[in-house]
């Protein structure tokens, strides 16, 4: 079983699978979306042979790939919040 963070991680994944399956087509995947945290419980406990997460994560306790994958967020408001008259908020101001 794979477990995957919502994030661009899964057209990243999707793509690498239909090529891997390509080859492979009697290989079937089980896919689990969940949080980081949720996920490492699970590879912790040996319900997940692997997982795909965001950094920060502590890996210094399993074996580690990164990813050539960048993550693009956004800020959405209420349309009557003084917030949306703002371009841009500072990393600091998210914190």
């Amino acid at each position: 079983m794979l477990g995957v963070v919502e994030s661009s991680v899964m057209e990243y994944l999707s793509r690498k699978i239909k090529k891997f399956r390509e080859k492979y087509s009697r290989i079937k995947f089980h896919i689990h979306s969940a949080t980081g945290e949720e996920l490492r419980k699970k590879i912790d406990a040996d319900k997940l042979d692997l997982a795909v997460l965001i950094e920060p994560v502590e890996v210094a306790k399993y074996k580690s790939v990164p990813l050539d994958i960048k993550e693009r967020w956004g800020v959405v408001v209420r349309e009557d919040s003084v917030e949306q008259e703002r371009l841009a908020f500072s990393k600091k101001e998210a914190d």
